[in-house]
């Protein structure tokens, strides 16, 4: 798995267990990562990045962060 941190890889195992006609399983934290306790929690946040503008020779905007807005229009859809 590849995440925003870097490259986590582990492998895991676990045990299920019958319950009834039921099977669960024996939940442990480390399933998430191999070192985190069950009293101890994971938090992921992201941070959307803002794009930088793209200047030509000029210092004129190429790219820039902004709003579009379009509208189309279909001919055959149009009445007289």
């Amino acid at each position: 798995m590849f995440t925003a941190a870097g490259e986590v890889e582990f492998d895991n195992q676990t045990k299920l267990k019958k319950e009834g006609k039921e099977y669960k399983i024996q939940w442990s934290s480390s399933f998430i990562f191999p070192n985190l306790e069950n009293n101890q929690k994971v938090r992921i946040s992201t941070i959307k990045a803002k794009r930088g503008d793209i200047l030509d020779r000029n210092d004129q905007k190429l790219a820039t962060d902004g709003t579009i807005l379009s509208c189309g229009i279909v001919p055959r859809k149009i009445r007289n």
